[in-house]
């Protein structure tokens, strides 16, 4: 498809190929779309939602972003790392001083997992869940 598809072929495809999906704004279903909605971003309502969905459109389909925005986006992926390391030494400790007060207890005992989930999913619900709460406040304070 090239990005002057008819109102037919429009109306055919699914909601989620819409970086806006509630007005069915900016369709994104090849590289060349892709920068149609890139360069019609500043004219859309709700810039940051919508940008946030052409970021996952895109590499849900493996196409190319901008190089300003990869860039953007490997610095705020390694600003999260740091953030993220210095929450889990600061949990670490917190963890260590808190078993110091308890006794001796196991570990296991302490730590033991309230679901399925896996260590991994834990912690990454945990890194999320610390972003969010960070840019929250970043946004209440503008």
């Amino acid at each position: 498809m090239s990005v002057n598809i008819t109102n037919q072929e429009r109306q055919q495809l699914p909601i989620e190929c819409f970086a806006h999906p509630m007005l069915r704004l900016l369709p994104i279903y090849d590289q060349e779309s892709l920068n149609v909605a890139v360069r019609r971003l500043p004219f859309i309502p709700d810039r940051e939602m919508v940008r946030v969905r052409i970021i996952g459109l895109a590499q849900a389909q493996n196409l190319r972003l901008p190089n300003a925005w990869r860039r953007e986006l490997n610095m705020s992926t390694q600003n999260i790392i740091a953030d993220s390391e210095d929450a889990t030494n600061q949990a670490r400790e917190y963890a260590q001083e808190r078993n110091r007060e308890r006794g001796d207890k196991s570990k296991d005992e302490q730590r033991a997992p309230q679901s399925n989930e896996t260590e991994t999913e834990r912690d990454a619900r945990d890194q999320a869940f610390e972003y969010a709460t960070r840019e929250n406040k970043a946004r209440d304070r503008e």
